[in-house]
């Protein structure tokens, strides 16, 4: 068979390989509501509070907290501080915030396991907005006790 326009012979294709054909496309509806359904989901994340950190005291080995006001540092080593530390954060749910602009920190803190790997990493900005990752969180609760502790332990008055 000759095509009229062009000249150029085809070979007509059986019906069994033409049904065999994957149909890629879709309709618009469908893609609509593949996106809608990917937008819901990604809402019922970001309205779900979150606990924070996501480590377990027993495999902490060491906190590392940096005071970005002062420039002073400290490790925490003592499984008493590490496991205080981890269940007065824990203890409170965040909630996801707007993202916004802001300029420096308050306190940050690295949690490393025993080989020295940092396994999680949060940076507060002051009491009631935290950092984790590319994510803005404000505490439900007051962050007061756990900066009074930080704040006692490098020795600054506030």
């Amino acid at each position: 068979i000759t095509c009229a326009s062009t000249g150029i012979a085809t070979i007509p294709l059986p019906a069994s390989i033409k049904s065999a054909a994957p149909q890629i496309r879709q309709s618009r509806a469908e893609i609509f509501a593949e996106v809608f359904l990917c937008l819901i989901v990604f809402f019922i994340w970001y309205l779900t509070p979150k606990k924070m950190p996501r480590v377990d005291a027993a495999s902490v080995a060491k906190i590392y907290l940096f005071d970005g006001n002062s420039g002073l540092e400290t490790n925490f080593t003592e499984k008493e501080d590490i496991g205080y530390i981890i269940s007065t954060l824990q203890s409170t749910e965040y909630k996801a915030k707007e993202l916004d602009h802001y300029i420096g920190t308050t306190f940050q803190l690295y949690f490393y396991n025993g080989t020295g790997e940092i396994i999680d990493k949060i940076t507060f900005m002051d009491e009631d907005l935290v950092i984790k990752g590319m994510w803005i969180y404000t505490p439900k609760n007051s962050l007061k006790e756990i900066y009074n502790y930080f704040y006692d332990t490098l020795g600054i008055q506030w």
